[in-house]
């Protein structure tokens, strides 16, 4: 593997990471950027499984990125549990969405 695939593997498990990280959080501790719930999943999805198409190729990436959609529905089943945040079908398909076009 090259230097440069493992750099954007690395981006792109960081990017999970965060998205994890973000998800399941109090919604008063999550920063927000103004572009609403909906822009910033499709973004997030999307960023972070570019990054990983740049880093994996084959069924390695195909595994990953239904890794990738599979857990946006998990994160929102989680976020049941947690203060102030609510689980949306929406937030799901968006995240799903971003890691198809990513």
């Amino acid at each position: 593997m090259s230097k440069m695939k493992r750099v954007w593997l690395l981006i792109g498990f960081a990017g999970w990471l965060a998205i994890a990280v973000l998800s399941l959080v109090p919604a008063e501790s999550r920063p927000h950027s103004g572009a609403g719930g909906f822009a910033e999943h499709f973004a997030a999805y999307l960023l972070v499984s570019a990054c990983m198409s740049l880093g994996i190729s084959g069924s390695r990436l195909l595994a990953a990125l239904a890794l990738l959609a599979m857990s946006s529905g998990l994160f929102e089943i989680f976020q049941l549990q947690i203060p102030g945040r609510t689980a949306e079908l929406e937030g799901v398909l968006s995240g799903v969405l971003g890691v198809g076009l990513g």
